[in-house]
């Protein structure tokens, strides 16, 4: 009953909210209604899916492949693996894809590897590859290691939290394929929360829904690759049927800092955190 009421909502947040993805031009009015409306759908389904049931088993013997995407990183890479590394599930390999790092962070990735050559992987370009999106390096990498079932993504300036892979784990199954994560911004230190929020780009994605939808769109081009990626999982969630689930605990603290995309959009969000910062407005 749960299950087939989170796919009916999954279809209801396709059609009313991500058929007609953002990047659509549309009025600054609409956008700021259908993204209060996705909120607030996000968190009724985030709710029911405390009642999804799961198999401590098959959540166990899940093999996750998680992505870091990393470029000037050296400030923050060694906490966000030390994450990796403290999490309660142990089934998951770590692979690192450098895009062309002029500072230390390719030489610290170069370190975890001669440390932990069993858990990770790294993939270092020579020199920085933008506006190519290196997160198709690491779903091309995926859907040629069949050993992966699970596939997700930790920017270099974050952390996961211990039982971040139980939280979206037990929502994965036939009826949900891929599970948004719910996570908190703060400050650089982690000392102020700012808000939780439901992310477009750190998910819990079943191997086979990456084979079915394929790789994500170049960032040289006008749409924006996150929000149109998550469109295209709603899209394949319909017609396949299955739940798009967001799980209801924490499971990655982010860090607002000065490089951070999100500084330079121009919503509530955004300006609250600029206000936070100190920053200047947008132009």
């Amino acid at each position: 009953m749960v299950s087939s009421l989170l796919i009916f909502l999954t279809r209801i947040q396709y059609f009313l909210v991500h058929q007609q993805p953002a990047y659509k031009k549309d009025s600054m009015l609409m956008v700021k209604g259908r993204s209060r409306l996705s909120t607030e759908l996000d968190k009724i389904i985030s709710w029911l899916g405390q009642w999804v049931s799961f198999n401590e088993e098959v959540i166990a013997s899940r093999n996750v492949l998680i992505g870091m995407f990393t470029y000037q990183g050296e400030r923050w890479i060694d906490e966000a693996i030390e994450s990796v590394f403290e999490l309660n599930h142990s089934n998951w390999h770590l692979l690192i894809v450098d895009d062309g790092s002029t500072d230390g962070t390719p030489g610290k990735i170069r370190a975890w590897k001669e440390k932990c050559p069993e858990r990770i992987s790294h993939i270092l370009l020579a020199k920085n590859r933008a506006p190519y999106n290196t997160i198709n390096l690491g779903l091309e990498w995926l859907l040629e290691h069949p050993e992966y079932e699970v596939f997700t993504i930790l920017d270099q300036d974050d952390v996961m939290v211990p039982d971040a892979m139980y939280k979206g784990l037990r929502l994965l199954g036939m009826s949900s394929q891929v599970v948004r994560c719910r996570n908190a911004r703060y400050n650089i230190d982690f000392s102020e929360w700012f808000y939780d929020y439901f992310a477009t780009t750190q998910l819990f994605i079943h191997r086979e829904v990456i084979q079915r939808i394929g790789l994500r769109l170049e960032r040289s081009v006008e749409n924006p690759s996150d929000a149109e990626y998550l469109t295209r999982i709603f899209r394949d969630a319909v017609d396949i049927g299955y739940a798009v689930i967001s799980t209801q605990g924490i499971c990655q603290r982010m860090r607002v800092h000065g490089g951070n995309q999100i500084l330079g959009q121009k919503t509530k969000a955004a300006k609250m955190l600029r206000d936070k910062l100190g920053l200047s407005e947008v132009e």
